[in-house]
């Protein structure tokens, strides 16, 4: 879908569907000026004098020159998720009755209403039908936005459309390599695509594998994936700004292409939606494909731990004890939790370098989903600042996270017997305590951690996400990284 700012005017637009999205008792100004567009149709004018705008109402209007206009209800004081999801039913709708092209009316150009407006496109737009002989997928060719401002600056719009598209996409992109089959992409395969990135996006690339891995000191990486049919690997993956004026940020993705258990099995019911353990590797490669679009001011580093939790020859057994980069020693309590293993490695190496922050996403423990539900990813930080600006930047992105306790009282759990530390805890408290575990490969004065396990993945179709991959944090870690 092509997305572009239009300064065509809501009478003389190409398009034979209009959106004016309505704010209930708001000024409306966009929804006022389309009624130029009825002077045929009295009986849309009263339609929309009568409209009140609730949230989740749409009202269709017979327009002049046989033009359609749709005017989603947004409700009260609507935060972005409610202009999101708007926007998205009335795309779909549109797309659903073939029109090719929509334009969408704002009251003023905004960063906000404009990223809400093409991000609640893209996505609501999204079907991974890629496996599929025959797909009814609903599709839109061209979308426009457009305001009835005064003056409204071309430049401006232009910019903000290319920003939010490419955001929007990023998500999607996101979305499709959590959704992927495992047998179509595993550690061979992230690493050919974190190769391409970086020649698409002038990254750095720099990829360390097999045995390599334990030579180099990550014997945790390693542990986990030496069972496995294919090797593990560390990508690093480096986004320099052509002019550097913000800070050093490494972000950390949880890369377990697939995720049997180890010799600790899972059960069948617990491993049909295993792909989906590597969506904190998938957060951060999308990361990484937008930043040279968007001119982040940071440089910023990827470091992706990526290996398959199998059963094999070679597979760590619980009692096993591995050395990590760090030094510290790991007894294996449980082979399912190996998540942590491969934070731990790679959140030392990043410790190493010169970073001003280190930032790690996983879908590390079903005990977040328990603690908080689906929806809902959590946060540990010991620096309240860092993680002021996170939950910030989380609201404005219209994702759902909560902080969690670092709670001290909870690190005996971890303590070894035969090792400095042991891989797993009682379960009770559980994604306190792995979170307490990756602390311990960390300074935790510039460390954020985030447990992504339910939101990772949608259970069921929503609004703006069919079931399978969501692409979670990507709006919010690209809005911390062009925040100030």
């Amino acid at each position: 879908m092509k997305r572009s700012y239009t300064k065509e005017n809501c009478q003389s637009c190409s398009s034979r569907l209009i959106i004016v999205p309505f704010i209930m008792e708001g000024k409306n100004a966009a929804a006022r000026e389309i009624q130029r567009c009825f002077s045929n149709h009295p009986g849309s004018i009263q339609q929309l004098q009568n409209f009140e705008g609730r949230f989740k109402d749409i009202l269709n209007l017979e327009a002049d020159g046989g033009k359609t206009v749709l005017i989603p209800g947004l409700g009260k004081s609507p935060d972005v998720r409610k202009w999101r999801e708007a926007i998205a039913k009335s795309i779909t709708l549109a797309a659903n009755r073939k029109f090719s092209s929509v334009n969408i009316y704002l009251d003023d150009l905004n960063e906000r209403s404009v990223s809400a407006c093409v991000e609640g496109a893209t996505l609501g737009l999204y079907r991974f039908n890629r496996y599929k002989s025959k797909s009814n997928t609903p599709s839109l060719a061209q979308l426009k936005i457009g305001t009835v401002q005064q003056n409204a600056s071309n430049a401006l719009g232009s910019k903000l459309v290319k920003a939010a598209s490419a955001e929007a996409d990023a998500v999607n992109f996101c979305r499709d390599l959590v959704n992927e089959p495992a047998n179509q992409l595993g550690v061979t395969e992230m690493i050919e695509l974190a190769r391409d990135l970086s020649k698409q996006h002038q990254l750095r690339c720099k990829v360390t594998s097999g045995q390599m891995l334990s030579k180099k000191g990550f014997g945790l990486i390693h542990a986990v994936g030496k069972g496995a049919a294919v090797p593990p690997a560390l990508v690093e993956l480096t986004y320099t700004p052509e002019k550097m004026s913000g800070k050093k940020i490494a972000l950390v993705g949880k890369g377990v292409v697939f995720d049997a258990g180890g010799l600790c099995l899972k059960p069948a019911a617990s491993m049909i939606n295993m792909k989906t353990d590597m969506a904190g590797a998938a957060v951060v490669l999308s990361i990484m494909g937008a930043l040279r679009t968007l001119n982040c001011e940071h440089e910023v580093t990827a470091y992706v731990p990526l290996a398959e939790n199998a059963i094999g020859k070679d597979a760590m057994r619980p009692g096993d004890v591995y050395k990590s980069y760090l030094g510290k020693t790991v007894e294996i309590v449980n082979t399912d939790a190996e998540g942590r293993l491969l934070l731990a490695d790679a959140l030392a190496l990043a410790q190493t370098r010169d970073h001003d922050e280190i930032i790690d996403f996983a879908t590390l423990t079903g005990a977040c989903s328990v603690a908080l539900g689906k929806k809902r990813g959590a946060v540990f930080s010991d620096n309240q600042k860092m993680l002021s600006r996170w939950l910030d930047a989380a609201q404005k992105a219209g994702e759902l996270v909560w902080p969690l306790p670092l709670a001290s009282e909870l690190e005996n759990e971890i303590k070894g017997e035969v090792a400095d530390l042991k891989n797993c805890g009682d379960r009770f408290g559980g994604t306190i305590s792995a979170a307490l575990f990756l602390k311990q490969f960390t300074d935790a004065s510039k460390w954020v951690h985030f447990d992504i396990a339910g939101p990772a993945r949608n259970a069921a179709a929503s609004v703006l996400c069919p079931k399978g991959g969501t692409g979670f944090m990507v709006l919010t870690i690209l809005r911390y990284l062009q925040s100030k």
